[in-house]
């Protein structure tokens, strides 16, 4: 599966890490500026091995590359566009958390953004996903907590 990753910074790295480690092809980074995107892709490149290329331009990044799926890491205002590209593009989209959210819209406004998203991921026949984590320190109290009494 070949998978890009948009965002370069520290969350898309993750990705990409989680990728590759997963067995998936990750064939592009996007990056806010060309030297972020550059400087994250030749680091991945290095420390795992991969052939991540480099982009700053999403619509070229789309044109030139066979992918399948992407991870979006980016601000929350860009999720909307780059989300949407990727669906109008037969591409399946894993969002980091918020789905959307666009600091000038109203939180109506955001929902229907967000809803619209899910719309078109099922009439073109995408998956469109969040990922969500708890790292609430409750959450840890109770991991630690069930590590003790199992052991």
């Amino acid at each position: 599966m070949n998978v890009a990753v948009f965002g370069s910074g520290n969350i898309g790295r993750h990705h990409v890490r989680a990728y590759a480690d997963a067995g998936a092809n990750v064939v592009a980074i996007l990056g806010s500026t060309r030297e972020s995107a550059q400087a994250t892709a030749s680091r991945l490149n290095e420390e795992l091995g991969t052939q991540v290329r480099p982009y700053h331009d999403l619509g070229q990044l789309i044109a030139q590359e066979d992918i399948e799926a992407v991870s979006v890491c980016t601000p929350n205002a860009l999720h909307e566009e780059q989300i949407r590209t990727a669906l109008l593009n037969g591409i399946d989209v894993l969002a980091e958390k918020p789905l959307v959210w666009d600091a000038k819209k109203s939180p109506m406004q955001n929902f229907e953004t967000a809803k619209s998203l899910v719309e078109l991921a099922h009439d073109r026949g995408r998956i469109l996903t969040l990922n969500t984590q708890l790292a609430a320190p409750f959450q840890l109290y109770m991991q630690e907590y069930a590590r003790r009494f199992s052991d």
